[in-house]
């Protein structure tokens, strides 16, 4: 028997609104175009391909043989796709300034600034990692993956999951030590609305790449999620009982299917939102 799949924003549409949930996935109610899902798409394209560009730099054969460790951060500067000239032009032509309308400008403007302060640290982040001799590269973008569950299983994908090396002082010169004792960190961009420290640590996304990752025997130290127009980025360590809690939280969602759980949760702000509005009784 083929186990159901589903993906994460099936479920984080039920924790939502599961009312909206029996109108898009069980009813097959068309959704209206959204300006807001269409622009996170832009984003995260744009990211996706500046990322596998500076992925497949850093990947020239001789990167991590037969040089000091001194000049693995100035290989960086050999390679023009990584500049933010290369950033600003994939974005420029993610963006299809008709899906807009007249607001396109307004759009287009904000997020350049916001992709330039995103580059700028991420050059800060490669300077702080060199003094402290850690090398952080692009290990997973836009990679999907798969979590087997009993009954169902989830498919989704990593926005991205950075490799972190530790690297060696050496007694010789031309050579370079590396430790193997490689971690992985998570990290995912949001956009639109902020949202709190305490409410992101139990995130059933960031949970679901832990779970992943472990499933794939990689070692994860910490996630990191950004909310990238609010400039906001906030870490959180991966522990055991935040991975069981998530197990269980999808294993309620299925459950809930099964016995074809559909109440409303109607919201002011979500309601005013919803694709579905028209046809619900439930609205405020």
């Amino acid at each position: 028997m083929i186990k159901p799949k589903f993906s994460f924003s099936q479920i984080d549409l039920y924790k939502r609104c599961p009312k909206a949930y029996e109108f898009q996935h069980i009813k097959k109610i068309p959704q209206w175009f959204s300006v807001y899902a269409y622009f996170w798409s832009v984003i995260h394209n744009t990211l996706q391909k500046f990322f596998e560009i500076k992925k497949r730099n850093l990947e020239v054969p001789d990167l991590f043989w037969n040089i000091f460790w001194e000049d693995l951060w100035d290989l960086e500067k050999n390679f023009p796709d990584d500049s933010l000239e290369n950033l600003l032009e994939i974005y420029n032509s993610k963006f299809n300034r008709e899906n807009f309308g007249d607001e396109w400008e307004n759009f287009f403007e904000r997020w350049e600034e916001i992709l330039i302060n995103f580059f700028e640290e991420e050059i800060q982040n490669l300077e702080k990692n060199k003094n402290k001799k850690i090398s952080v590269t692009p290990f997973l973008i836009e990679k999907k993956f798969q979590i087997n569950f009993k009954d169902f299983t989830i498919n989704w994908r990593f926005d991205r999951i950075d490799k972190i090396t530790h690297l060696s002082n050496s007694n010789t010169k031309k050579s370079l030590n590396i430790i193997w004792d490689e971690t992985y960190e998570i990290i995912d961009y949001k956009t639109w609305k902020l949202r709190s420290e305490s409410d992101v640590k139990n995130d059933l996304q960031l949970w679901l790449y832990c779970i992943a990752l472990e499933n794939m025997w990689y070692k994860t130290s910490k996630a990191h999620l950004y909310f990238l127009d609010h400039w906001v980025k906030y870490f959180f360590e991966i522990n055991e009982e935040n991975l069981e809690k998530s197990k269980k939280e999808c294993e309620e969602f299925f459950e809930n299917l099964k016995q074809e759980k559909f109440e409303a949760k109607p919201e002011k702000n979500k309601c005013r939102t919803c694709s579905f509005r028209k046809y619900c009784e439930f609205k405020i």
